[in-house]
């Protein structure tokens, strides 16, 4: 605690302004900075910002364009809840990851639109969404236009049929792409696993399967990203001081599984624990 108090009092002698944090999510501004259990993204986060309080920050939630213009300014400007890619790491600073979720999966009905075998690879994924819909050619799959799901599945999603997909606008809520699917105004979802289970109404889960898709990453890593500034640079150093000291508590695992299916437990599970090694606390 007092290696922690130390830290904080060198951090804000050496900013002479707030740090101005950015979130692209609305509910953000209701999430961050609370005592409340919300997702996983908001909790793990709130287990490091809450440790500096909501008076070292500016917050403001903004356009994707607006948050890639403003970490590439001079500012001392951080964001929430950003994945790692080559392009990103050349531009911004990072911290160490703050959060473990699984990647997208497909998900589909068992019994409308079960999945052949023929479109199951050895290791158990499904290998491509054109063999899929060339299986289903008169199903559909739900896509938010204007998100990224990842190289892998914009590349495959870029290749289907317009008639194959049903377009909803970018920030649509995950409530309402999901209660697209559970109506089944729609025959495929593609998901993160901590947001299907939350969202998804628990009476009918036991009709639902889901897969992995074959050469997408297993899961994700979520980092803070900010520009670079001398402010941010001592930020990201303390920051990433606490989230070790974070990785093998109780409460930073417990936080993780909590919001997590029990099939994806022990693949998150033993991440947390590679990190907990690769970044031990530095001893003062």
């Amino acid at each position: 605690m007092k290696y922690m108090l130390m830290l904080l009092l060198i951090l804000s002698g050496s900013c002479n302004a707030k740090i101005l944090l950015l979130s692209i999510e609305p509910d953000d501004e209701f999430r961050l900075f609370s005592k409340k259990s919300n997702n996983l993204e908001s909790d793990t986060n709130n287990l490091l910002l809450n440790q500096f309080g909501r008076d070292f920050f500016d917050f403001k939630i903004v356009t994707p364009s607006e948050l890639n213009q403003l970490l590439a300014s001079d500012q001392a400007v951080c964001a929430v809840s950003r994945l790692k890619t080559p392009s990103r790491q050349q531009t911004f600073l990072f911290t160490i990851p703050i959060h473990l979720y699984p990647s997208h999966r497909l998900y589909y009905f068992k019994q409308s639109t079960p999945i052949d075998a023929s479109l199951i690879n050895s290791t158990g994924k499904l290998k491509s969404l054109n063999s899929l819909m060339v299986f289903y050619p008169d199903k559909t799959i739900i896509r938010e236009i204007g998100k990224s799901y990842g190289t892998a599945i914009d590349a495959a999603l870029s290749e289907l049929a317009p008639h194959n997909v049903s377009v909803q606008p970018y920030k649509t809520s995950a409530d309402t792409i999901i209660k697209e699917f559970s109506s089944g105004k729609v025959d495929f979802i593609l998901a993160y696993p901590t947001v299907f289970q939350n969202s998804f109404p628990k009476d009918k889960a036991h009709l639902i399967g889901s897969l992995p898709l074959a050469n997408n990453l297993s899961h994700l890593e979520g980092h803070i990203a900010c520009s670079h500034t001398r402010e941010t640079q001592a930020f990201i150093k303390q920051a990433n001081a606490m989230i070790r000291a974070l990785y093998p508590t109780k409460l930073y695992i417990t936080t993780h599984l909590k919001y997590l299916p029990k099939p994806d437990h022990l693949l998150i599970t033993r991440r947390l624990a590679m990190l907990s090694t690769k970044y031990k606390p530095i001893q003062p």
